[in-house]
């Protein structure tokens, strides 16, 4: 995922050249792949997955906060990290 090339520990959800990506939204369609995908190329791609995963995970902090505000983010702990502090 392109932002987390980006230095330091501030992610910001805006793309070089294209304000359309969300990085909340391109793990939604990871998410929806794994579930799609047959068992092995689900393996495969389980792997790059997690290693994003921990990435994203080490460089945000958990916001408390937000499951109380949005269903939306509740549903997937991706979407309960806050990205820029």
């Amino acid at each position: 995922m392109w932002f987390l090339r980006q230095p330091g520990r501030c992610l910001t959800a805006d793309s070089p050249g294209c304000a359309c990506h969300d990085p909340l939204h391109a793990r939604d369609l990871l998410d929806d792949a794994l579930a799609w995908l047959p068992p092995a190329a689900e393996a495969e791609l389980g792997i790059i997955v997690s290693r994003l995963d921990d990435e994203f995970e080490r460089r945000t902090i958990p916001d408390p906060w937000i499951k109380r505000v949005s269903a939306w983010a509740a549903e997937a702990w991706w979407r309960q990290r806050s990205q820029e502090w």
